[in-house]
């Protein structure tokens, strides 16, 4: 959570939604990576993915990796190191994320094989959600 939240300055995630995500019938914890610096043992990188069995759909949902060591290809890794751990149960992977985001997540998305132009968005209004293509 706090690397997470130390790559952004206008978004983060709480401790409680965090561990929203352990509960969920999607978690699967070998789709919690962390990359670690060698000298100070400082997670640097971090990917969660989750494996929806009912429809066999894999979802990237915090891809990030700390400013300093940005363009250095752990972007790649996590994203790559991921889809090999779901190729066997996903049969298809979607990414998350802001469309007008000034790091450009979708260069690394497309850098690892995603294609297509299908873009959702998240409504919200008083506790409710709802999807829009």
């Amino acid at each position: 959570m706090d690397h997470i939240n130390s790559c952004y300055e206008d978004i983060g995630i709480t401790v409680s939604e965090m561990q929203n995500y352990l509960t969920r019938e999607q978690y699967n914890s070998d789709l919690w990576l962390a990359v670690k610096e060698d000298c100070k043992g400082r997670i640097v990188a971090t990917g969660i993915a989750e494996l929806d069995r009912e429809i066999d759909e894999g979802v990237l949902e915090w891809i990030q990796v700390s400013k300093e060591y940005r363009r250095c290809g752990l972007g790649s890794y996590l994203v790559l190191e991921l889809l090999w751990r779901m190729k066997k149960t996903a049969r298809f992977v979607t990414v998350s994320g802001r469309c007008e985001n000034t790091d450009n997540p979708e260069t690394l998305y497309r850098k690892c094989g995603f294609c297509g132009n299908d873009v959702w968005h998240i409504l919200r209004e008083r506790g409710q959600t709802a999807f829009v293509e």
